[in-house]
């Protein structure tokens, strides 16, 4: 009985004390959605890819379900005339061992790509969920909504 009472009180204090971020992991998330919106704004669509877990999903800016990263249709974008300059308000990042959710909002200016065209002075809500893979943080899902 006594062993049972102790695995049981070992399994509540692991359930209360998920693993801890390593340090900088925040940082890190958080640097690198920078790098991330650089890249929206220059149009460099490698460095996007980059962060990004091939099987990514998104809920877009119009509420549509995207069930992969589409690295060619972005390239298309601006191609044809998409112009980003967004900047990040209220970035928080919290970790959950290899798990991170990020939130926050994105403001700023977004000329859409032809045939569509405009322009937008936006802000918007941004939540994503980050997973560690071979020391890399990934992006694995995204929420993007007009405020």
């Amino acid at each position: 009985m006594r062993h049972l009472a102790a695995l049981l009180t070992f399994v509540a204090v692991i359930a209360a004390f998920p693993p801890h971020a390593t340090a900088g992991d925040v940082e890190d998330i958080k640097a690198q959605m920078q790098d991330v919106l650089v890249a929206w704004s220059n149009g460099d669509v490698e460095a996007i890819a980059s962060t990004v877990d091939p099987h990514r999903t998104e809920f877009g800016i119009k509420g549509v379900l995207s069930e992969k990263y589409n690295k060619q249709a972005i390239q298309a974008w601006f191609d044809n005339g998409l112009k980003v300059n967004l900047t990040w308000r209220h970035l928080d990042v919290k970790v959950y061992g290899k798990t991170a959710v990020l939130t926050g909002y994105l403001s700023g200016i977004i000329v859409h790509a032809q045939p569509v065209g405009g322009v937008d002075d936006t802000t918007l809500r941004y939540s994503s969920v980050h997973v560690k893979k071979n020391g890399q943080w990934k992006t694995v899902h995204v929420h993007i909504s007009p405020l």
